[in-house]
């Protein structure tokens, strides 16, 4: 249980870090945007980004699935009477994977 909290803690807490590095890139970038127009390309890299952290995480289904499969399964063979969750984990994984695709999406729109 302790091990399904740490992930879902590390989860927020990289993604709250990553957040908050992109919205002081939009801030340089829109403070600049009408002095510079190279400025524009900044965006190139945490939109690729945030397309890359949207491709790993829909890769990660398979392996988050095989995971609960072995909880379940040394849960029977200790004898506990219930099992921990992890569909919230999956369901967080899938709602910053839609976050990455929408933000990666609106950076490659600012740099036409």
């Amino acid at each position: 249980m302790e091990l399904y909290k740490y992930h879902m803690d590390m989860a927020l807490k990289a993604n709250l870090f990553f957040y908050v590095m992109i919205g002081s890139i939009l801030k340089y970038y829109f403070d600049n945007v009408e002095r510079h127009h190279i400025v524009r390309i900044a965006m190139l890299l945490p939109g690729s980004d945030e397309l890359y952290l949207f491709r790993r995480l829909r890769l990660c289904r398979p392996f988050s699935q095989g995971r609960r499969e072995k909880i379940y399964d040394l849960n029977r063979r200790l004898g506990l009477t219930s099992a921990p969750n992890i569909n919230l984990l999956q369901y967080l994984l899938w709602a910053f994977a839609a976050l990455f695709f929408i933000t990666g999406a609106g950076m490659f729109y600012l740099v036409r």
